[in-house]
């Protein structure tokens, strides 16, 4: 790669956050993606309660999540 040991220290930090970063888009991508498909699958006349919809987005947090 280099030699310049301060260089490679700042590659090595960059080459991380970005990596750190698209992890972060894919987490979000995919949560919105259950929800799409949650909400999807639900015909347009029946609406879920605020404790349903709180329920379906953790269910989503904690799929994405592990």
């Amino acid at each position: 790669m280099t030699s310049n040991p301060t260089k490679k220290r700042w590659l090595q930090f960059f080459d991380h956050a970005r990596l750190e970063r698209t992890d972060e888009l894919l987490l979000k991508a995919n949560k919105i993606v259950l929800i799409f498909f949650e909400r999807l699958s639900h015909p347009s006349g029946v609406q879920k309660s605020n404790k349903q919809q709180r329920n379906t987005e953790m269910v989503a947090k904690h799929t994405v999540s592990h």
